[in-house]
């Protein structure tokens, strides 16, 4: 969201590229928001089964859409749609994208907009463990040693991003769920004090190991992962996908509802959990069943193994983010 970038660029005659780190088809959902479906989402966002169809875009409900394009978001967050719409209207005069995707993984949505040229250069994640690209680096603890204890796809990894933090209520019901599970689990949790206040946390502690942080590269990649229960942000989503890791969706708010739309429904690598209604919690039984389901899954496991491949082919060289990114090199 720095659309003054390239307004000082043109000021100065030079090119500006804007390098787009969610997926393309975020990027479509807020062009058409600003272009001719402002009303029809706007006057639905109390409904969220509503269907918002959108050209060239999977099939949608408001539910679907980023928080940010709702009135049911926050008023501290107005700020933001006025940003984004200062971003599409620039890239009306600079329209060339990078995006942190693959083709394969989204070439309807790269295409939709003929006004737009998105080049998909991703996914922005290294592809191999010797590399981390966490946003913030805290002191390691030896969670991949005890990682090396457990058998094959046999640990839940939990983890909600560097700037998710769930209620203690919520937490309370997450540990219900990992308890009941009965399986290992890595459970990173960066608020101490909310450790502190889990009721048993140390049988929790027996049943799984919590942390504060850990190089989510390195987990997703380790064999002993069985799948991955995350807040769906983009990078954690394009992550487990360049690892071949099935998830859990557990999404909060901005672009995390659309990632999981199409974690459950258009890559089939996970399932949505859904939310009690009234207050918006996700009970612990909602969070173990989908659990289970991603973990017994022999399909979801094998379509989470094909994106693997796909994303590595698309890196390598002569793949289609390789190509596109030396294109865009030799062009500039």
């Amino acid at each position: 969201m720095l659309p003054w970038a390239a307004k000082v660029a043109k000021d100065h005659s030079l090119g500006s590229t804007l390098l787009w780190c969610q997926p393309a088809t975020v990027l479509d959902i807020y062009y058409y928001y600003f272009n001719g479906y402002e009303d029809l989402i706007s006057c639905n966002s109390n409904n969220p089964k509503f269907p918002i169809n959108l050209p060239g875009l999977p099939s949608l409900t408001t539910a679907d859409l980023p928080s940010f394009l709702l009135s049911t978001r926050p008023k501290e967050h107005d700020f933001v749609v006025e940003f984004m719409k200062d971003e599409i209207d620039v890239l009306k005069e600079a329209p060339r994208i990078l995006v942190n995707t693959f083709h394969e993984l989204e070439m309807e949505s790269i295409r939709a907009i003929e006004k737009l040229r998105l080049l998909p250069v991703g996914p922005l994640v290294p592809l191999y463990n010797s590399l981390s690209c966490d946003l913030f680096d805290k002191p390691k603890e030896d969670y991949i040693k005890w990682l090396n204890t457990k058998p094959k796809s046999s640990v839940v990894y939990v983890s909600f991003g560097s700037m998710v933090t769930l209620s203690i209520d919520q937490a309370e019901e997450m540990a219900s769920a990992l308890l009941e599970s009965d399986r290992p689990f890595l459970w990173v949790i960066r608020d101490g004090g909310q450790v502190v206040k889990l009721s048993n946390i140390e049988v929790l502690k027996k049943q799984g190991m919590i942390v504060g942080w850990c190089s989510k590269v390195k987990v997703l990649n380790h064999q002993a992962i069985g799948c991955f229960l995350t807040h769906c942000g983009w990078n954690s989503t394009s992550e487990a996908l360049a690892a071949g890791v099935p998830t859990v969706a557990f999404p909060q708010w901005s672009d995390q509802t659309t990632n999981a739309k199409m974690t459950e429904d258009v890559w089939k690598t996970g399932v949505k959990v859904k939310r009690r209604e009234g207050d918006g919690m996700v009970e612990g039984e909602e969070i173990k069943r989908c659990v289970e389901m991603v973990m017994e899954d022999g399909e979801m496991r094998r379509n989470a193994e094909k994106w693997k491949e796909l994303a590595r082919q698309a890196l390598n060289d002569g793949g289609s983010s390789a190509v596109n990114l030396q294109a865009f090199l030799d062009d500039a």
